[in-house]
């Protein structure tokens, strides 16, 4: 039974250093989905030497512990009720790897909003997330708008085949494997 008026609720899990996950933008840009929606909440997962800095400009922004809220570090049951709450994982970063969050968030059957940064390109596409450019804030706000409104859209049960296929521990280590045999074998002997 659902609360009445029950917010939808965007997560990012990460560390919340600014030159890589680009948390003061990803502020601004809740910010400014607020001016236009009054029906979310943004949730942050993670902690941080920065942590405080970040509550002092949602807090200037007008937007602590009403729109944003800072956990810090949590267990891993609580991630996944996190995830499991959520509507959409968001990850505006300037740059990632792999992007373990990500892959987590598609695996609990969770669509996703992150930049073209490097790793996470390679697994999401338009069937389970929303693709940015890092540092572009029209996209991000469009793309939050969008999932507002459209998060149904992704069946969770697609999106967990999706992510166990790719994210299973066999998946992992064939591919770590393939990796590591293509480095070995580009060393001039």
């Amino acid at each position: 039974h659902k609360r009445l008026h029950q917010k939808k609720i965007f997560l990012q899990v990460s560390s919340l250093a600014d030159a890589q996950k680009n948390i003061s933008e990803t502020l601004e840009v809740i910010a400014q989905v607020a001016e236009k929606r009054n029906d979310f909440e943004f949730h942050f997962l993670g902690s941080g030497s920065e942590i405080e800095l970040h509550r002092q400009h949602a807090s200037r922004l007008g937007l602590l512990n009403q729109t944003v809220f800072f956990h810090g570090f949590v267990s891993d049951e609580e991630k996944r009720n996190w995830y499991e709450k959520c509507i959409c994982h968001v990850l505006f970063s300037n740059f990632e790897g792999f992007s373990v969050a990500t892959a987590d968030a598609i695996y609990y059957g969770r669509p996703v909003i992150i930049t073209r940064c490097g790793g996470p390109e390679d697994f999401v596409n338009e069937s389970n997330g929303i693709l940015i450019e890092p540092k572009n804030v029209q996209q991000l706000v469009d793309a939050m708008l969008y999932m507002l409104d459209n998060f149904e859209k992704y069946k969770p049960e697609e999106l967990r085949n999706y992510g166990t296929q790719i994210f299973s521990s066999s998946a992992i280590g064939s591919k770590h494997h393939q990796l590591y045999q293509s480095v070995l074998n580009a060393q001039p002997s």
